[in-house]
């Protein structure tokens, strides 16, 4: 799968869409938060329960 790249949204904005491109096409609903490794090596996605500001939202049953 390849996700072009939107100069506009700068580095996390791509990798945030990117990782939300992958979400829809595996039909993996909820919200999604994103971070960094601990050792800053790259992001991590991952979709959990009832917390703000959600690097992006699937619609259909959260959780």
């Amino acid at each position: 799968m390849f996700v072009s790249w939107d100069y506009a949204k700068g580095s996390e904005g791509n990798h945030d869409a990117a990782a939300e491109a992958l979400a829809k096409r595996l039909d993996w609903r909820g919200r999604w938060y994103g971070g960094g490794n601990a050792d800053g090596s790259g992001n991590v996605y991952v979709c959990a329960g009832n917390v703000n500001d959600p690097a992006f939202i699937i619609g259909g049953v959260e959780g």
